[in-house]
């Protein structure tokens, strides 16, 4: 299976990898960033952007949920103490 799945997701991290990377650095290092290339991030982004707003809280932000917790309890996090 992995013959038949490894191809398609290596070309997939990549060209998240790539996309990600500011436009002088991608140059920096010689690698090729079309303004094709350029669009699909941007269309993801621009319908991220749309969607995640409508989402339950529970599926924006699930690991940041357990970090934000003792805010929401009233918690003070400046009052706990080390033995």
């Amino acid at each position: 299976m992995w013959p038949v799945l490894l191809p398609p997701l290596t070309r997939s991290r990549r060209f998240v990898t790539v996309g990600l990377m500011p436009p002088d650095a991608r140059a920096a290092i010689g690698l090729e960033w079309t303004p094709g290339q350029e669009r699909t991030p941007r269309h993801f982004c621009g319908v991220l952007g749309l969607v995640e707003p409508v989402l339950p809280e529970r599926l924006r932000a699930p690991l940041t949920r357990r970090a934000i917790a003792p805010c929401r309890t009233g918690v003070d996090r400046g009052t706990f103490r080390t033995r």
